[in-house]
């Protein structure tokens, strides 16, 4: 085999493994293991107080695809804003207290990020809202909220 093969394939092999990676804004390059997802899986509620929009409800459910959180997300307002909804996907930190997910809807470029630490019980999730986190549209919001 010519020398300069030789060197090529490792160099192609790394560079695969290099561009597989999932990134998403979410924060969370490395995924854990989908075990370490369970407490967060199934359908959260609660109220996000935002700046923009007044008070807002938002339902997120929560599932895993391998080691990334998967699922759908719904907002409505309470000024009458249009309701917004889409797909959500993210994933948890090492120890599996932590978890962020972006808030995709379709036709817009910079999905909010909600970011939350689940209580011992698994009942609760506290965190933020975060509108700036991918395209600087505002403060994060506070957030809490409860599995049904």
């Amino acid at each position: 085999m010519n020398s300069k093969i030789r060197w090529l394939i490792p160099l192609a092999l790394a560079a695969a493994v290099g561009c597989s990676s999932q990134s998403s804004s979410s924060g969370f390059d490395t995924l854990s293991p989908s075990s370490v997802a369970t407490p967060f899986l199934g359908t959260w509620n609660g109220t996000v107080n935002l700046s923009l929009n007044g008070t807002a409800s938002l339902k997120m459910t929560i599932g895993a695809s391998g080691s990334r959180l998967t699922g759908d997300w719904a907002m409505t307002f309470s000024n009458g804003s249009p309701a917004k909804s889409g797909t959500l996907a993210g994933g948890v930190n090492a120890d599996g207290s932590t978890m962020s997910v972006d808030l995709m809807t379709a036709g817009v470029d910079c999905p909010p990020v909600v970011s939350g630490t689940i209580n011992g019980a698994g009942t609760q999730m506290t965190g933020k809202y975060d509108a700036a986190a991918t395209c600087g549209a505002g403060p994060a919001s506070p957030l809490v909220l409860s599995k049904q």
